[in-house]
């Protein structure tokens, strides 16, 4: 009775044990199909995300070459910027673009072509996710970048508020600058052969001069809580537009100095 009972048992046990097999096996595929599913998914979205990417380089004409989204901070500005538009909002920051550079000779007449041709609905019947993604490119470079690629290939859409602008050496220096410019300028002016130093070479001179400041000593003091250096660091691209907004005045002599000018000419004879 005994001997019967574990061979049925064990034959129990061997029909089972296919069923359980079968059961487990089904399983196993359907999660790995999941997580295929899953890693497909994601593959496609980056892609689209790249392709995205790839586009707004090409329209934003600034960046590296490299195709990776991680050495352009530009390009992943905007993308996000377009992640976050709807069509509908981004047609209308094209009307109202359309609208206010219609008449304007700077903007590019290829690009106002292509924005009126979008507006139009031209593309979206043949491919409506192609035409979404470029209203939105479009729109975005134009409200948060500039609508002007000259000025899109040299500037950033976002600002760096860490980067010293106000420091004491481009103060310093664009005042040096101002006062040399401003004594050859208007001592020259009234000889011939007439000396002037034009702004743009100031420029030029002004960044030599602000690696040059570099190895200063840090010596600083606190004024009201803000601490003040006058060595905050490596020469920045701000420092050096500051110094050149200061020398850009030399470009044109006062107005004062043609009137002190004509009264000491005689009245009566040739001028």
């Amino acid at each position: 009775m005994g001997l019967k009972s574990v061979t049925k048992y064990s034959e129990d046990m061997e029909k089972a044990t296919p069923y359980v097999s079968e059961s487990f096996t089904g399983l196993e595929e359907e999660s790995l199909t999941g997580l295929e599913k899953g890693v497909h998914i994601t593959e496609k979205s980056l892609d689209s995300k790249s392709r995205i990417i790839d586009r707004i380089k090409d329209k934003n004409s600034h960046g590296s070459d490299d195709s990776s989204t991680v050495n352009d901070p530009v390009s992943e500005f905007i993308y996000e910027k377009v992640s976050s538009l709807t069509l509908e909002e981004g047609l209308q920051i094209l009307k109202d673009e359309v609208s206010y550079h219609d008449d304007d000779v700077n903007f590019p007449a290829l690009t106002l072509s292509k924005i009126k041709g979008l507006i139009a609905g031209e593309g979206h019947d043949e491919d409506p996710d192609s035409y979404e993604i470029d209203v939105k490119i479009e729109a975005a470079l134009i409200k948060y970048h500039s609508p002007y690629p000259e000025v899109r290939a040299v500037c950033d859409p976002f600002d760096d508020p860490t980067i010293p602008v106000e420091t004491i050496r481009a103060y310093i220096l664009g005042t040096i600058w101002v006062l040399i410019g401003s004594f050859v300028n208007m001592f020259f002016n009234q000889r011939q052969p007439t000396l002037r130093i034009q702004s743009t070479v100031i420029q030029r001179l002004l960044y030599p001069c602000g690696k040059l400041a570099e190895r200063l000593p840090d010596w600083s003091f606190s004024f009201r809580g803000r601490r003040y250096s006058t060595n905050p660091g490596p020469w920045t691209h701000k420092e050096q537009m500051l110094a050149t907004v200061m020398v850009i005045e030399l470009d044109g002599l006062p107005a004062w100095l043609q009137s002190l000018s004509i009264p000491r000419k005689p009245l009566s004879g040739p001028l």
